[in-house]
């Protein structure tokens, strides 16, 4: 039996003898058991080895398989004496029974070496035969206290009157080796929870049958394991009740296990739960970008790659069904006693919903600031308006007063006091009633029921006329103005009022003065109409006679030329001269009164072809110089627009200071579509005092021998066609007529209007 301390001692000693057996730690100073073993192996294969060690774990048992130790016993485990022990003995027993005593001793000596068992002999009786250090440890007996004593010393009475010690005894002789855990009783009374085994072998020392006996303080692997077993269940508990999805994979990637709530995420039923996400769904991971994640950018990746735990790492999942979630993940990583990573626990929350939240919390935030700015603008469009309102209404003419759907007066400015003599601080807060006579008062309260119930109203809100109620008792007459605003569901009506009272009374004082002028009109248009009447007729029963002695005038001219001398012939020349006068002046009367007489229709009628037939009509034009412009084609009569031209350009000629007359005919295009046509001339002028006048009936100028109706029709028909005459004239300068005619496509309706 040799025991070394490192590794290279043991390979030493393999290079010096022949060895059955290898029991090795896994840490050992200079490396670990497997490179032993590997080192082991390429100096004979066929050598047992044995790893048997405190630093177990599944990826270390798994790691000593692979490379073919022939036993992998942890000493944590309850029953791991008992498999080094078997695994010895079936050494031992290959060997034959003569070095059965010696390799039993070598086994002594080598337990010997293990002191956290209490490892010692026992007689085919049941007393104790040797009593090794670990034992001393253990109960607390030295070898000179305890040897040649029963060992039922080192069990509590309970267990003794149970008959544990000699069952155990029994037991090892009938099945070859006996295992129980119990309360075993240290020398100063303690009790300790142990396991304990019993081995028979044949001691030829002796010569009699003895028993190994192998007793391990559990205590605390007991309480070790009910807080591994409680942390177990926990971390089961917490796996499958936590609200947050749980992966953990191995230090290759592989994942061992995932909790229900990482199923319900990745969409993976529990069948799978054996295989890796990626085998058994179609999983894709992003980024918040929507750029597609590699393998090696996977969280859990990253943490194997750097060691790092990795926080708030966020990424978007498309599942199987093309539903995307958006995760939060937290990677850590758990190291082996070799400081490497032995596993790798992923959690990831589903933040979707978060985001679908924060997403419309940043939109209504937006709309929120929108809605503020609005408000804020509107905010300040409200102070403007309240501004301007306040000024208007506090300077106001007129009264301004709002009321509720109850009636109840909100608003009252400084000028109803003018109107109704109430301070309008005393009247917010009462009833409108309190402005209105007793009789108007119930029709007010059931017309404003009715509009809040059906919308309709019965009366012109844009102005209506009615009585009110002053502070002094009368009435007063009064305009009013409504408007009405719904805000929240309540109603605010506005009211605009002006005492009408003088107006009224102005009104009818000019009705009745209306009436009075329409009758004087009609008496004067009655009267009008007469005197053109007797005109007409006049003139038209006076030329008969006046034809009658110009007739017997020429005939006394002529008959008796011999007979009268030359003054009688001057007296007979005067006498027919006036009344050629007086028949041209009956002529003229009668195409003034014909003027207002005839209705015929207005046509397009030319100007121009007018000015020219006009031109050729008259005598003495060899005198005058006549110029003319583009005339237009205007609306009217025909025959009146002959007499107006004729009459103007006889009158310009007949009025020249020279021997030749120069008169010029113009027309412009007025705005209003109609046409101003001038005639202006190079005559000695009119006085600023007779512009007036030239336009009355009968009125001549200077020694004119005319009738002085000839403007007179001239005004009569330019009226008649809707338009206006005038004239602009300085002494020495000439003068221009002006009148205004309607455009030919509008001339009926012009005169139907005029």
């Amino acid at each position: 039996m040799t025991v070394v301390s490192t590794g290279t001692e043991a390979l030493s000693v393999l290079d010096e003898q022949s060895i059955d057996c290898l029991i090795s730690e896994y840490r050992l100073p200079d490396g670990d058991g497997l490179h032993l073993l590997e080192a082991l192996r390429i100096r004979d294969n066929d050598v047992p080895f044995i790893l048997y060690t405190n630093a177990g774990s599944e990826t270390l048992a798994s790691r000593a398989i692979t490379a073919g130790v022939s036993e992998y016993i942890q000493k944590a485990d309850m029953d791991g004496i008992s498999e080094l022990i078997d695994s010895i003995e079936a050494l031992l027993w290959e060997q034959s029974r003569r070095e059965q005593s010696s390799k039993l001793g070598e086994m002594q000596t080598l337990v010997e070496f293990i002191d956290d068992y209490a490892i010692f002999l026992l007689e085919d009786d049941g007393r104790i035969a040797s009593w090794d250090s670990g034992a001393e440890n253990i109960m607390g007996y030295t070898r000179d206290e305890v040897v040649g004593e029963h060992l039922s010393i080192l069990f509590p009475r309970d267990m003794l009157e149970q008959g544990v010690p000699s069952d155990l005894l029994t037991k090892a002789c009938v099945d070859g080796h006996a295992t129980t855990k119990g309360w075993c009783v240290r020398k100063n009374g303690s009790r300790f929870w142990a396991e304990v085994i019993l081995i028979p072998h044949y001691d030829q020392s002796v010569d009699s049958r003895r028993f190994s006996m192998f007793t391990r303080d559990l205590t605390e692997q007991q309480r070790w394991e009910e807080r591994l077993r409680q942390e177990h269940e926990l971390t089961t508990r917490i796996l499958s009740t936590a609200p947050v999805a749980i992966a953990i994979h191995d230090a290759d990637g592989t994942r061992r296990r995932m909790n229900a709530r990482a199923r319900d995420i990745l969409q993976i039923t529990p069948s799978y739960d054996d295989q890796s996400v990626e085998d058994q769904n179609e999983v894709h991971y992003y980024t918040l970008d929507g750029t597609p994640l590699n393998d090696r950018d996977h969280p859990t990746q990253q943490v194997l790659a750097s060691g790092e735990p990795l926080f708030d790492h966020e990424v978007i999942i498309e599942r199987s069904d093309d539903s995307r979630v958006h995760v939060s993940i937290n990677s850590v990583p758990l190291f082996d006693a070799n400081g490497d990573i032995e596993q790798v626990i992923t959690t990831g929350q589903d933040i979707t919903e978060l985001k679908n939240r924060e997403r419309r919390l940043y939109e209504t935030q937006q709309e929120l600031e929108q809605t503020v700015d609005t408000l804020r603008q509107t905010n300040h469009k409200l102070q403007i308006t309240e501004t301007r309102f306040e000024a208007l209404t506090k300077n106001s003419s007129f009264a301004v007063i709002s009321i509720d759907g109850s009636n109840t007066i909100q608003y009252a400015n400084e000028t109803i006091e003018e109107i109704f003599g109430y301070d309008p601080e005393t009247l917010v807060g009462s009833s409108i009633t309190r402005l209105m006579p007793d009789e108007l008062a119930p029709k007010h309260k059931t017309g404003l029921k009715r509009y809040l119930e059906t919308g309709n109203r019965h009366l012109d809100w844009e102005w209506v006329e009615l009585p009110g109620q002053h502070k002094a008792g009368h009435e007063i007459q009064l305009g009013l103005s409504f408007g009405d605003i719904s805000v929240d569901g309540d109603h605010l009506f506005t009211g605009i009022i002006r005492d009408i009272t003088e107006q009224r009374d102005r009104k009818q004082e000019l009705e009745r003065r209306r009436k009075e002028l329409s009758e004087l009109i009609d008496e004067l248009e009655r009267s009008n109409a007469e005197l053109e009447q007797f005109a007409y007729v006049v003139s038209h029963d006076l030329k008969e006679p006046l034809r009658m002695v110009t007739s017997y005038l020429q005939l006394l001219e002529h008959r008796y030329a011999n007979v009268f001398d030359e003054d009688a012939e001057e007296f007979i020349g005067y006498a027919i001269d006036g009344a050629d006068r007086m028949r041209q002046m009956i002529d003229d009367l009668l195409t003034y009164s014909r003027v207002g007489r005839d209705n015929t229709a207005y046509k397009p009628v030319d100007c121009e072809q007018v000015v020219k037939d006009v031109l050729s009509s008259l005598p003495d034009m060899d005198t005058a110089t006549i110029t003319i412009e583009d005339l237009p084609t205007v609306g009217g009569n025909r025959s009146q627009l002959v007499k107006l031209f004729q009459n103007l350009i006889s009158n310009a000629i007949k009025h020249s200071d020279t021997s030749s007359a120069s008169i010029h005919i113009s027309a412009t295009h007025q705005p209003d579509n109609w046409w101003c046509i001038a005639v202006t001339d190079d005559g000695h002028g009119i006085p600023p005092d007779s512009h007036d006048d030239i336009f009355n009936l009968f009125t001549s100028l200077g020694d004119s021998d005319g009738s002085g109706i000839g403007l007179s029709i001239c005004r009569k028909v330019v009226e008649q066609h809707g338009g206006q005459i005038w004239v602009d004239s300085e002494l020495g300068k000439g003068t221009t007529f002006f009148f205004t005619l309607p455009p030919c496509d509008t001339a009926e309706t012009e005169h139907a209007d005029s």
